[in-house]
This record gives structure tokens, sequence and C-alpha cells, in this order.
């Protein structure tokens, strides 16, 4: 047994021969030709399954000249050597050259001398074997569509050598295909997914015979689309991409494209392909030309399909920073692949120590933008952006590259606070948004231009100008401030008092309401409206009308008003303004409406007198006391006086009267003088001087 393993395995490449040896064509003295024997198969084939055994060789049916087996004769033996050769010298025969079987390692032709003895007559019969080393067809493919495959077999010398193909498209269907031209294209619809790897097999030919198939090459039919960029990362400050792909066809180069935003795609001249291993990636990391650009990238591959092979591009986030103040940041970005984003992320953390990390999910759109307001000064801050859709294997993800924050210190910055104003009891309100630890307010009178710091306030959001004269005038005021970092702000615009005046009769002015807000904080602001409002002595408001204009005709209203004995000839009218808007709170737009008042206005009724010509003391109850009657008088005096110029009567009373008397005694019949005068509700003076004649 170890004889034969030795034989079976000790012949190699070495010293095969083409040519039929000289002794088997002249046979050596002693030795009987025309003896047969059958080799199976006629044509080895080394192939991955045998390559480190060899190829197995058969002798069968050892016969004589008349076709009997030989080892069925009695006293008969027989033996062979594997692989002779004419260096090797007389024919021999190794031991344990009995054994039929042999394993060839190499390529070539092999000759094998049997020696069948049969009592005295020696047998001697040469027989070639040809080992065939097979080899993997070369072949490109592409799947043009997810369900279409085109194969390219290349013109070289291992296809050349087989010139048969055997494909098994593992959808049932199988093809045997004869190819005379190379290279040769192949192509195939799956109506099917096939429930199997496709295979390919090439066919070595011998005498018009198929004598060996070589190992099958598989097609990868897992994933039929190309692959993907499933991330792009921006490093070294946006100079470089880092690509991530996934899916698609293994072991297959694609090239790498980009294009600058509204640019054409153009080569990067680096490849990618995906390892065999399942579930892999492969990352490839590209250098831009600017790092202040926005880039796309995708895969390409100009392959056997009638058109060019690409993904689906994937493009860089671009974000730029305002630093406000020394706690507010305003990021802004953009990525041309937003459409297909469905979450964006704003993360920072300390710099450069990495700790207090943390995440904001902000709203999807075009240009999106996020405000942080929480930095402290000694803290430099690394920040970036992640968008992101799908989720698990599918997820796909941009990041833009990190940037650096620095509050700012000891600088100029932006006013980026909010002001208001209102007015009070004979002042002004100025409010802010947020405190600072210093803010200066200067204040305009009237119509002036000309802003005198008023005060400056300290950790506050509330200020009143109590030096002021309000229904006079109108204020307005700008604010500047200082913050924890010693930063300066430009002073803010102008925002004023609503300032209520009258124009014309029966008719209110008023000046427009303003908010400061110069950094844009507020969205979705809407229309100021403008309730009018009158107030009555008690202090109580009935709104009148609602109006986004600066004026209003209020006529109507002040008829109505004045048939109401509280309003005593005096109607006073305030106006509320009023603002809807929305704050970006954090990272949540919160509802945040404005109102402020203005000062008042009354329009005032001048008195009305009504004095009779004549009265008759005559105790009828009718007509017997001689008196004034009058409406939106504050004060009254009646004097009445004899015809000798002496007063005779006095009364501060409308509602008393003189009953025709002097001294106690009646006064003779004739004409009296009398003088009334006094004030309205305005404090406007009135004077009546007439006589009035006594009847008998």
């Amino acid at each position: 047994m170890l004889g034969f393993i030795i034989l079976c395995t000790t012949i190699t490449t070495f010293g095969q021969q083409d040519a039929k040896p000289i002794e088997c064509t002249t046979l050596p003295p002693g030795h009987t030709p025309n003896a047969d024997f059958s080799i199976n198969p006629q044509t080895g084939c080394l192939t991955a399954d045998n390559r480190a055994a060899g190829a197995l060789v058969l002798i069968n049916e050892v016969r004589d000249p008349s076709g009997t087996l030989i080892t069925t004769l009695p006293g008969s033996s027989v033996k062979f050597n594997f692989n002779y050769r004419d260096v090797d010298g007389p024919i021999t025969f190794p031991a344990n050259a009995s054994t039929p079987t042999n394993r060839y390692k190499g390529p070539g032709k092999y000759w094998i001398v049997m020696n069948g003895v049969v009592g005295t007559t020696s047998y001697l019969t040469c027989k070639s074997v040809e080992i065939i080393d097979t080899q993997p067809l070369n072949f490109k493919y592409d799947f043009c569509s997810p369900q279409d495959v085109t194969v390219l077999i290349e013109d070289t010398p291992t296809n050349r050598a087989q010139p048969k193909i055997l494909i098994e498209w593992g959808d049932g269907n199988t093809q045997t295909i004869r190819i005379t031209t190379f290279p040769h294209t192949i192509t195939h619809h799956f109506d099917n997914v096939p429930t199997v790897k496709p295979k390919i097999q090439g066919l070595y030919e011998r005498g018009g015979i198929d004598a060996c198939t070589s190992d099958a090459r598989n097609l990868d039919v897992a994933n039929t689309d190309p692959p993907k960029i499933v991330a792009l990362e921006g490093l070294a400050g946006g100079t470089q991409q880092k690509i991530t792909i996934r899916g698609g066809t293994a072991d297959v180069d694609f090239n790498i494209e980009m294009k600058p935003k509204g640019g054409s795609w153009s080569a990067t001249g680096k490849t990618i392909k995906l390892p065999t291993t399942a579930n892999a990636t492969a990352t490839e990391t590209i250098t831009v030309p600017n790092a202040g650009t926005e880039y796309c990238f995708r895969l390409q591959k100009n392959g056997i399909c009638s058109s060019s092979i690409v993904s689906d591009p994937l493009c860089t986030i671009l974000p730029t920073h305002q630093v406000l103040s020394s706690t507010d940041v305003k990021i802004d970005w953009q990525s041309e692949s937003f459409t297909s984003i469905t979450r964006y992320q704003v993360s920072h953390r300390d710099s450069p120590s990495n700790l207090n990390p943390n995440s904001y999910d902000v709203p999807v759109s075009a240009n999106p933008t996020f405000t942080f307001d929480q930095m402290d000064c000694s803290t430099k801050y690394e920040f970036w952006i992640v968008g992101s859709w799908f989720s698990g294997g599918t997820k796909i993800e941009i990041k833009s590259a990190p940037f650096i924050v620095e509050p700012l210190k000891g600088g100029n910055i932006p006013f980026a606070n909010l002001a208001i104003v209102s007015l009070g009891d004979n002042l002004v309100k100025i409010n802010t948004l947020y405190p600072f630890p210093e803010i200066t307010i200067y204040r305009a009178e009237g119509n002036s231009t000309n802003f005198q710091k008023a005060a400056t306030i300290q950790n506050t959001t509330l200020w009143e100008d109590k030096n002021v004269e309000i229904n006079q005038q109108q204020y307005c005021y700008k604010l500047e401030y200082k913050d924890a970092c010693d930063n300066t702000s430009e002073q803010s615009t102008p925002v004023c008092t609503v300032f209520l005046t009258s124009a014309q009769p029966n008719t209110l002015n008023w000046t427009p309401f303003s908010v400061s807000d110069p950094t844009g904080m507020l969205q979705n602001v809407g229309a100021t409206e403008y309730y009018v409002q009158v107030i009555d002595e008690l202090g109580v408001l009935q709104n009148v009308a609602i109006t986004t204009n600066t004026e209003a005709e209020v006529r109507a209203a002040i008829d109505q008003y004045l048939q109401d004995p509280l309003f005593n000839g005096k109607v006073t009218f305030r106006i509320l303004a009023r603002q809807d808007a929305e704050l970006m709170w954090g990272t949540v737009l919160t509802p945040f409406p404005f109102s402020s008042y203005s000062n008042t206005y009354t329009f005032i009724t001048p008195a009305i007198l009504y004095v009779p010509t004549a009265f008759t003391p005559n105790d009828d109850t009718v007509n017997d006391v001689f008196k004034a009657n009058g409406k939106f008088i504050s004060e009254f005096n009646m004097v009445i006086y004899n015809r000798w110029g002496a007063p005779i009567f006095e009364t501060r009373d409308i509602e008393l009267g003189w009953n025709g008397t002097e001294a106690g005694a009646p006064a003779p019949q004739g004409n009296y003088s009398y003088k009334i005068f006094g004030t309205d509700y305005a404090g406007q003076e009135f004077k009546k001087v007439g006589s009035v004649l006594l009847l008998k």
C-alpha cells in the first residue's frame, strides 16, 4: 500500500514527452506487440477539486492480441510505467507497477507502458494520456439593469483554449455557446430572480469531443444595482471628503467622480471597489479643490453596458457661522442632497477636551439655520452638522467637516436683542428680551434724531423713563449693551412710543408701533393691529375699532359716548398696538406676541348754555324762577343786578335760580341784567351777559 501511495503521488510535470518513445515504436527484443488496454479518462483534467492530489487515470481491460483479458489467464501478470520517456533508457517498471491507477499533478502528454506476461510470452504496449490543467474563463460582467446582465468573454489564450461556454443562469435557463471570435458578448434577461448564483464554465475539446470543464466562476446577483455612497464625511477643515460605499457587485472597480455646486462631473482619479466579504464596506478619501464649495460625489463605471453605470450622488454639507455675541453663534448650511434628507442634527463639544457633547434636531429645509445661545467665554466649541435618511443597514449619512467656534471677547458685535417700549402712568417702559451685565439707553424727543444718553441699567430687562411728558410728544430710544465677555454691541434700531394725537376734527392719528429686532430673531411676523379704545371716568376700557392703519375717524364713537352722563362732554381715547410673531426659543418656534399702549387723547365738547328771556314769579308753579340750563359745564357762576347795577342775587349752582325777590321782598316788574360765567370740562372759560324781564 505504501508503494502504491508513493507511485500515485510522485508523477509531476517534469519530463513529459509529446512524441511516442522509440522503444514503443521498435519494441525491445523478447516482447510481442498488439496487446491492448484502455485508459479512463482519455484526457485527465486538473481542476480546483483535484489539483492538489492530481488527476486520476485508471487502466481498464488489459487484453492479449486475441482479445482475451490477460488477467484471466493462468500464470499472468501485468505491470505499468505511467511516465515513460526516451531519456529514461530501457523500459523499466517501478515497484508496485501492477497498480492500475495513477494521479498526475502537471499538464502535458504522458506515455503509459503496459507489460503483460502470459507464460513465456511478454506483451508490450504504449499509449498516451493528456492531462489538461483547466483555467477559469476570463470575463467581465455588468448588470445594466437589475434584471439584465451583459457578459464579455475576453480575448485571452486561456479563453481561446476553451471554444465552448456553458452558462447556468440560475433561473432555470442553461446555454452552451461555441465561440469562434473573441471578445464575445452574451446578454441575458432574468424573468425571475435567480435561486442560485449563475455560473460560467469553459469546455476543452479533444478530437471534437468535450474533454474537460474548467472551474466555474459565479455572477454575484445579491446586489445587481451599483454600489451606493452611504456616508460622506468632511475632514481636515473640509479640504477632504471621506467616502464610504456599500451594496452592489463586489470586487468591481468604480471611478469616483465629483462636481462642484452648479458645475459638471469630472474624474477624481481614484477608484473604489467592495471586498467580497458579506455586508462589506469600502472607503476612500478625496481631496477637494476648495473647502468653501459644495461638492457632489458619485460612482461611475464605463462598463460593457450600452451606457455608463452611475450611482446616486451624495453631496456635502457646507456650514457657515456668525458669532453674534459671547453666548450666541448662528449656524447656517446647505446641501444639494436636502431633498432626500429627513433629519438634520447639529452637534457640538468642548474643544480640545471633547467634553460636554450635545446634539439638537433642526427642521429640514433648503436653507436650515440654528442658533446656539449657551456659549461660555472660557470655552472653545467644535461643531458639526449631520444629515441622514433611512435607518439601520440602509442608513445614508452626510457629515460636515468639524469647525471651531470661539465666543467673541472685547470686540464690537451686532445688536442681538429685542426691545419694545410702552406707556404707563406718565412714564415710558423699555423692555428687552435678555438681560446683560450692562445696557445703555439713549433717548430722542419728538421728531429729533439727536439721541442722548438717558440711563445705564445692569442685569435687568426693564427700565422706566419717568422724565417724560407722554401726552406732549413721542419718545424714541436706542440701546447698546456689554456682554459677559466685555463685547460692546452696536446701537439698536430706534424703538418709539406710539404717540396719539388728532390732526383734524373727529380723527385720531398715531405713530406706528415698532420692535427693535435687527438680527431677525422674530419669525412669521404678522401685521400690526391697532385697537382704538375708549376710557370712561371709571377707567373702564371699550374697543371701538380695530385697524392696521395709523389713522381712524371716530365721530360716531364721540357722538355715542357724549350721550352717556359718565363722559360729561369729553371722550378719551387710547391705542393698543398688537403684533403676533414667533421666536426660535432653543430649537422650538414659540408664539411671541407684542403689545404697546399709547398716550391718551381727549375730545371735549364746549359748555352749552340756555338762558330764558323772561319769567313770572307769581307762585303758579309755571316759570316762577329764573335759572340757566346747560351741559358740559364744570364750574358755574350767575349774578343778578337791579336797575341801579347793584347785585341782588348770586349762585354757583346751576340748579339754583332767582325767585324774583330783592332783600326778601318781591322785586318790582321790569328788566334785570345778569352775568353768567364759568369753565367747561376742557378748562375753557365761558361768559354770558344779558337781561331778563320780570313780569307780574
